[in-house]
């Protein structure tokens, strides 16, 4: 090997190192932008966090409450059909057997099932709904009892008579 050969691997082997050390310099360089942007990130998220949480609960407090309403509507809707079918039977019950005790009992039935319902809804303003069924039903039961009378008495005259 020449002393030339060897000066001009030399300056390759510097020429390289040199081109290391400023591709070095700048893996260094970019390392600190990125830590700096992932700083920078993540003190972002941390806000961003801290901004959510009041909104997380005001969200889980709302969707509670949407579930009570829908509870509440379908009670309601619960109860506002016993009342209505208690309004439907109401007509047919004031007027009494008529000679088809069957299906007047089948009201009759219909009727104490609604007023059974109607009692596990405790809302005040159900009461007069409840009051209102419940004094139908004795009344129904009152043309019953006087109906089955009627039918004792004439069955118990004698057919002579």
């Amino acid at each position: 090997m020449t002393e030339s050969s060897i000066q001009s691997k030399k300056a390759a082997v510097a020429a390289r190192a040199s081109r290391l050390r400023s591709n070095l310099v700048r893996s260094y360089e970019a390392t600190d932008q990125l830590c700096v942007v992932l700083d920078a990130f993540d003190k972002r998220t941390e806000e961003l966090e801290q901004l959510m949480l009041p909104i997380q609960a005001r969200v889980h407090t709302l969707s509670r409450g949407q579930e009570r309403l829908s509870a509440a509507i379908h009670h309601c809707a619960d109860m506002l059909h016993h009342v209505d079918l208690s309004r439907q039977l109401e007509t047919k019950i004031l007027e009494g057997p008529r000679g088809d005790f069957g299906a007047y009992l089948a009201h009759v039935s219909k009727l104490d099932n609604a007023v059974t319902q109607m009692a596990a809804f405790p809302s005040p303003m159900a009461a007069s709904a409840r009051k209102h069924a419940a004094d139908l039903q004795a009344k129904a039961r009152a043309l019953c009892e006087e109906s089955f009378r009627d039918l004792l008495s004439r069955s118990a005259r004698a057919p002579d008579q």
